[in-house]
């Protein structure tokens, strides 16, 4: 069931530039359409403009929002937040003979919330949802994929937001929870992420808290883990307000 505050219309989310085939000139690209429950695929070219090549329907009521796409020794995942399930799939892509995507059906699941929400039941459509993914390969050659959750209940996670971050399996395919960490302490309404990386290898990730909340940093430990630690939290910056998108410069 599609929900009516969320999904009354139509609602493309992000727009995902996909590999290019060897054996096309034509560019494709995936658009989620949070509204609709579905996955565009679109293609451009100068001669023949934009043109729907796909509609992939997915689960009712999910919401697709935002993705990524990995590929390892050759083979392709796309990687899914559906933003009102909490849950993040892994979906083999291929390519037909003409270099049209195939978005294969999930083959991997999993919630993005921490332990103390995944039996919680949210009092409306905007509490406790998915939002924004990121997918980092570090120096050493490992992956991991992140992701920000917002609007927890504050009775029940007063202390904030939760950005969890999932081991992915060396062939791509799959996303370790076992061993995934949450990170806490952000704030209220996370939203933005972005990740840079220095020339020693170092990683940073910088999360905006809509909710007057500023912008909290962590850095990537060089433990063999990959894991995170906060180097400071709900920095306020003079003269902005609600940050929703940030960028590395």
């Amino acid at each position: 069931m599609r929900l009516e505050d969320r999904q009354s219309s139509s609602h493309p989310h992000q727009v995902i530039r996909l590999p290019k085939r060897d054996e096309t000139d034509v560019q494709t690209y995936l658009v989620p359409d949070l509204g609709g429950d579905a996955l565009f695929t679109v293609s451009y070219d100068k001669d023949r403009g934009w043109k729907i090549l796909s509609e992939d329907i997915m689960r009712s009521g999910s919401g697709p929002r935002h993705a990524v796409v990995n590929t390892v020794n050759g083979s392709s995942y796309l990687y899914l937040v559906s933003e009102l399930v909490n849950q993040v799939s892994v979906h083999p892509l291929t390519f037909s003979s003409t270099g049209i995507p195939i978005i294969g059906g999930a083959t991997d699941v999993k919630s993005t919330l921490p332990d103390s929400l995944k039996g919680y039941v949210p009092e409306g459509p905007y509490e406790s949802i998915a939002c924004a993914i990121i997918l980092l390969t570090t120096p050493e050659g490992k992956q991991q994929l992140i992701i920000t959750n917002r609007n927890a209940s504050e009775q029940v996670r007063p202390e904030g937001d939760s950005i969890v971050v999932f081991p992915v399996h060396p062939d791509g395919s799959s996303l370790d929870a076992r061993t995934a960490q949450h990170l806490v302490g952000a704030g209220h309404h996370l939203r933005a992420a972005g990740i840079t990386t220095d020339d020693d290898g170092t990683s940073y990730l910088l999360v905006g808290a809509r909710n007057g909340n500023g912008l909290t940093m962590y850095r990537q430990l060089k433990d063999g883990e990959g894991r995170w630690e906060e180097l400071f939290g709900q920095a306020q910056l003079e003269g902005v307000d609600l940050p929703i998108s940030v960028d590395w410069i």
